[in-house]
């Protein structure tokens, strides 16, 4: 009774039936470790512990594993390393042929130690069970998330030797010769494809892959027959637009929604990508002619309301936009939509109380962009905490990046050769942007590339302020960072990025692979540097950037990813740069 309610979330439940227990048996271990969960659950971490430390004195064999493993996550919450490396050892020489208790020992290395600790650890445990399929698929996918995509490969072939049919093994070939860009793809997601035919992400890597080698028209046609049997799959939908857009084919990526939506009229999700991406590929005046063909506006379900009033501020059609947020309960209110609405208006304050509520009550990174945003208008004393005195950003000129920088800039130009134009949803202006996780390619240049960048940026991670758990950029764990996603932009003549901020990442980032002649020379004449802190021109205010980066070849830009960042148009010429996001790993 008491477990069922501690996996039902009712911690001071199952704490109430383990005294009553307690009462009647005396210290038993698994009353204590089941105790020691519970309070952990409930944040009373110190009590936990207690708890955990007096099942381990009372315990006999046999020995349970996933009592030290337990204890050792806790030990690692509470800053107690030592002792959490030494029990996650000893739950894995109790049981060091579960998989679960194995993975939860390399995240603690991983986490602590780096990559290269969390690799030899997997060697040590692969070599003692080589027959073990369910771990080497578990290598497999520790290593595609740290961008080894060549050794990933070696360990999903032998996952496939050993167990042929083991679930998700054959997509996961598949995703790995599509990321690092090998030449057989489509056949192996045929056969991922096959094994299992219900999957969308499968049939989504499939069109991918027929894109990169057989081109768009195949893709397209591909998708279609796909949508044809399966028109409410959304993602088939988006992904058949990015791959028209992006093929320079516009009225192709715009006929798709539009087919879409006469078929499935009432399908609001559909809709609403709809109109989000036309929106961004036309214009929003493009975007509300199609929403007023389902309905008038105000007529419109919420969602498509929500949406709407977003395309209409922008559009700078304040009224309709008012009219738009007031129809809208407070539960389905865009809060950050609404912000920059406000913004716009120029009713600051109303806009400051909705983005700080958000941001300091559920720590919410888009509102956190507003609110720093808000406080340089208001001139809030609170902008020191925020700036950290100015060292949220930094810069490293990468050593050596000169032997590296030719093959580098001309692999990348290959890779830019198949995109016409930017992708619609992203922020570089007359330029190009490459598909797929840059960091992941298998080309020898690439893998030294993610080298290279990897000790920059661990340098210069280790350079931060302390931690401060209030700060929504210095609040986390730094020992390690995964890298969530990576490309490279081409810009050319006048090209240039518009203003912008990545939500979902820790750290941004740009690297000058190659520049053009005609960049400014100081900050009075910036053309093409760098701008931080300068917000977009649709919200209309008259900020200067908190920092201008001037580009120079192998130099490293690190910066918040909720700092908004854009660059400056250069008269002609090529700025080839490579840029990556990161996270820290928990």
């Amino acid at each position: 009774m008491a477990r069922e309610a501690l996996d039902s979330g009712r911690g001071e439940e199952a704490l109430e039936r383990l005294m009553e227990l307690e009462a009647a048996v005396g210290p038993h271990v698994a009353v204590n470790h089941l105790q020691a969960l519970a309070l952990r659950s409930l944040q009373r971490e110190a009590e936990a512990d207690s708890k955990f430390l007096l099942a381990r004195r009372i315990e006999q064999p046999p020995y349970d594993p996933y009592l030290c493993a337990n204890h050792a996550a806790l030990q690692e919450a509470l800053g107690c390393l030592a002792d959490a490396e030494r029990s996650f050892d000893e739950a894995w020489s109790r049981a060091p042929e579960r998989t679960d208790i194995c993975m939860a020992r390399v995240g603690f290395i991983h986490r602590q130690f780096g990559e290269t600790a969390a690799i030899a650890a997997f060697d040590r445990m692969t070599a003692m069970f080589p027959e073990s399929a369910a771990l080497r698929h578990r290598y497999a996918l520790f290593l595609q998330k740290i961008d080894q995509t060549a050794p990933a490969l070696r360990e999903t072939e032998c996952v496939l030797t050993l167990n042929p049919n083991l679930n998700g093994a054959l997509h996961l070939k598949a995703r790995l010769e599509l990321d690092g860009g090998c030449k057989d793809v489509v056949a192996s997601y045929v056969a991922a494809k096959e094994h299992d035919p219900s999957d969308f992400s499968v049939t989504q890597g499939l069109a991918a892959a027929i894109w990169n080698r057989e081109g768009t028209e195949a893709a397209i046609h591909f998708l279609d027959a796909q949508l044809y049997q399966h028109p409410d799959w959304l993602d088939g939908w988006k992904l058949r637009a990015r791959i028209a857009w992006q093929s320079g084919q516009v009225e192709e990526a715009l006929s798709g929604y539009q087919q879409a939506c006469s078929r499935l009229p009432m399908n609001d999700l559909l809709w609403l990508s709809c109109l989000e991406d036309v929106a961004k590929m036309e214009g929003g005046t493009r975007a509300i002619e199609i929403a007023l063909k389902r309905a008038n506006l105000l007529d419109l379900p919420p969602l498509l309301r929500g949406a709407l009033a977003e395309i209409t501020s922008t559009a700078g059609d304040f009224e309709n936009a008012d009219a738009l947020f007031v129809s809208l309960d407070e539960g389905l209110l865009p809060h950050v939509s609404y912000v920059r609405h406000l913004i716009r208006k120029r009713q600051y304050d109303k806009a400051l109380e909705i983005a700080e509520r958000h941001a300091m009550h559920f720590n919410d990174m888009d509102s956190w962009v507003y609110v720093w945003t808000l406080w340089r208008v208001a001139g809030d004393p609170r902008l020191d905490w925020l700036n950290a005195q100015g060292r949220l950003v930094t810069h490293v000129d990468i050593p050596d990046f000169q032997l590296l920088q030719g093959q580098l800039a001309q692999k990348l130009r290959e890779l830019h050769a198949y995109m016409a134009q930017h992708p619609f949803d992203q922020s570089p202006r007359g330029g190009t942007q490459t598909d797929g996780h840059l960091f992941a390619l298998i080309d020898p240049d690439i893998v030294k590339l993610r080298s290279m960048v990897h000790d920059a940026v661990m340098e210069a991670v280790a350079d931060l302020p302390p931690v401060d758990q209030t700060h929504p950029f210095l609040s986390g764990p730094r020992h390690t960072v995964r890298y969530t996603g990576s490309w490279s932009i081409r810009l050319q003549n006048s090209g240039y990025h518009e203003a912008h901020y990545h939500s979902k990442g820790w750290m941004s980032s740009a690297l000058y692979v190659a520049l053009p002649d005609t960049l400014g020379t100081s900050a009075d004449s910036a053309d093409g540097w760098l701008e931080l802190g300068r917000p977009p021109n649709d919200l209309d205010l008259d900020l200067a950037p908190l920092t201008l980066i001037e580009p120079k070849v192998g130099r490293l830009v690190l910066f918040p990813s909720i700092l908004w960042h854009g660059t400056r148009p250069f008269p002609e010429g090529d700025r080839l740069t490579v840029a990556f996001d990161i996270q820290a790993v928990e």
